[in-house]
C-alpha cells in the first residue's frame, strides 16, 4: 500500500520507524575521494549524551591544540580539524596512510643532569588514515650555547616608544 506525504508517493514500510519519511535531500560528491557520493538525508539527531560529551571533548582538545600551534598554516589547520571530526578520507594518498604535520616549535626550560636548561621543543600531529587514530608527538633537543645567544637577540624586549622610534627611522 502506498501513502502520499508532501506530494511524494511513499511505501508504507518506509514510515514504520517514524512519521517523517527519510528522503534524500541532496547528493554531494567529495572532491578528495575519487567518485565517492554522499547522500544527505533528513534524520533526527539520535546521538546519546555520551556521544555528545565525547564529541565536545574532542573539539575542546582540538581547539586547545590548534590555539598553541605556531607552525601550522590554514590548510594544515583545516586538515587537522577535518580528521578529528571524522573525515578519514586521505587527501594525499601518494604520501601513504600516515601523515605527520608540525604543529609548533617552542623554547622551554627543561631538566637535564639535575640542571635547568633551555630546550627546543617541536610538537607534531600524526594522523593515521587507515586506522583513524591520531597522536601528538613531542621532540625535545637541548640548545647549544651559540643557539641561546641567537635566541635571546630574537626575543629581545622593546618598549612601545622605542618600537615606534625605530619604525619611524626605517626607510619606506
Amino acid at each position: 500500500m502506498d501513502v502520499r506525504l508532501d506530494g511524494i508517493r511513499r511505501s508504507k514500510s518506509l514510515l514504520r520507524g517514524s512519521d517523517v519519511p527519510l528522503t534524500p535531500s541532496t547528493v554531494h560528491r567529495l572532491p578528495t575521494c575519487s567518485g565517492a557520493v554522499v547522500v544527505a538525508t533528513h534524520v533526527r539527531e539520535q546521538r546519546t549524551p555520551v556521544q555528545r560529551a565525547r564529541e565536545a571533548a574532542i573539539m575542546n582538545q582540538c581547539n586547545e591544540m590548534l590555539r598553541n600551534a605556531n607552525s601550522l598554516d590554514q590548510n594544515g589547520r583545516q586538515l587537522v580539524i577535518a580528521f578529528m571530526t571524522g573525515n578519514k578520507c586521505n587527501p594525499r594518498p601518494e604520501l601513504g596512510h600516515i601523515i605527520t604535520m608540525k604543529l609548533s616549535e617552542t623554547i622551554e626550560d627543561g631538566l637535564a643532569d639535575n640542571q635547568i636548561c633551555k630546550m627546543k621543543v617541536e610538537t607534531f600531529f600524526q594522523m593515521d588514515y587507515q586506522s583513524g587514530e591520531w597522536k601528538r608527538l613531542r621532540k625535545c633537543r637541548l640548545l647549544q650555547p651559540h643557539e641561546l645567544e641567537n635566541n635571546s637577540e630574537q626575543y629581545m624586549y622593546i618598549s612601545n616608544e622605542d618600537y615606534h622610534n625605530q619604525a619611524q627611522q626605517q626607510p619606506t
